[in-house]
């Protein structure tokens, strides 16, 4: 049997290189959640490479798509990711509906017997079919979301939970753990980025030089930040003062992105911009946030999404500072 023919046999698209689309493996992921009681994600990675060895795909890009498409299931809500001794494995959360608005549903999780469709990145449908044809729990939006994160990430590093502070009390949290951390030696251009600037392009730290927002250490201040470390970059928050550089590690990403944000939202600007219906994150959008995103709007590009005024103001709620 031919690729193509294969392809078609298990309703299976290809990009240009051949490889299967991140659509087509989250929806063979999905499907199999919704008949096991779990999943390891090394079994995943072997039973779908035996199922696309047809198509003779590289391993590496293959197994990446594959780690991708776990990972959209999990930040979408289908799956809820749990260690193991045997690596990473996944589970089929409880299945529901969730109005995005008065016409439309996302479909989430999984139920035995369940006359859900299991393709599409986020399985949406009209409200009133969905509601007939699914037997699940309708929720809100914002009963999905749930409370901020950021005041988790409080509580996780021994703040107390300012339900009104915003994400800037993370990172002022962060900043005085910085200030009583490790002492930095030799700071060195290429050994440190530095979240110093402003403006609309991000940048990248682990650019060969300053890119957008990100410089060598120019000044004093409390600024998110990543240094270089034998395995790469470790991001931290550093405290500049006359007496030197001091830093604590953030190696928990989402954290350390709530913390660019409260950086970015004590500096005045903004973390996003919605207009004509289109979405642009201007820093990296936080788990909970980027989750929020891509449920009710549809990507367009990165960190940008087609999407309504309603998830919009969830959003702001979900960044909304009073104190």
């Amino acid at each position: 049997m031919t690729g193509s023919a294969w392809a078609e046999a298990i309703g299976a698209e290809l990009d240009a290189a051949g490889l299967p689309t991140l659509a087509t493996v989250v929806g063979h992921v999905r499907a199999a959640a919704s008949t096991e009681p779990y999943l390891l994600r090394s079994r995943i990675t072997r039973a779908l490479k035996e199922s696309y060895a047809p198509f003779a795909c590289e391993e590496a890009p293959l197994r990446a798509v594959i780690h991708q498409a776990c990972e959209v299931l999990v930040r979408i809500g289908d799956l809820t990711v749990f260690q193991s001794d045997g690596g990473p494995g996944y589970v089929a959360t409880p299945e529901r509906l969730v109005a995005i608005d008065d016409d439309e549903v996302a479909i989430l999780g999984m139920a035995a017997g369940s006359a859900a469709p299991t393709t599409g990145l986020v399985r949406k449908a009209p409200r009133a079919e969905a509601l007939e044809a699914i037997s699940a729990p309708l929720i809100s939006l914002a009963e999905e979301i749930g409370t901020p994160d950021w005041r988790l990430h409080i509580l996780t590093v021994g703040g107390m939970d300012e339900q009104t502070a915003g994400p800037a009390a993370l990172f002022t949290r962060l900043g005085g753990a910085a200030a009583s951390g490790e002492r930095l030696e030799h700071v060195e251009l290429n050994a440190l980025r530095v979240l110093t600037k402003r403006g609309a392009y991000f940048g990248r730290y682990q650019a060969a030089g300053p890119d957008g927002r990100w410089t060598g250490l120019a000044g004093e201040g409390v600024f998110c930040a990543a240094r270089r470390r034998p395995f790469g970059w470790q991001t931290c928050v550093i405290s500049s003062t006359p007496r030197g550089v001091t830093a604590v590690d953030v190696p928990d990403l989402d954290r350390w992105r709530w913390a660019v944000a409260g950086q970015t939202l004590r500096d005045g600007d903004p973390i996003f911009e919605w207009r004509d219906n289109q979405l642009q994150s201007l820093t990296p959008p936080p788990f909970q946030i980027q989750r929020l995103f891509d449920l009710a709007g549809d990507g367009v590009a990165p960190w940008r999404w087609a999407i309504a005024a309603a998830p919009v103001d969830l959003a702001r709620l979900l960044v909304a500072s009073k104190a």
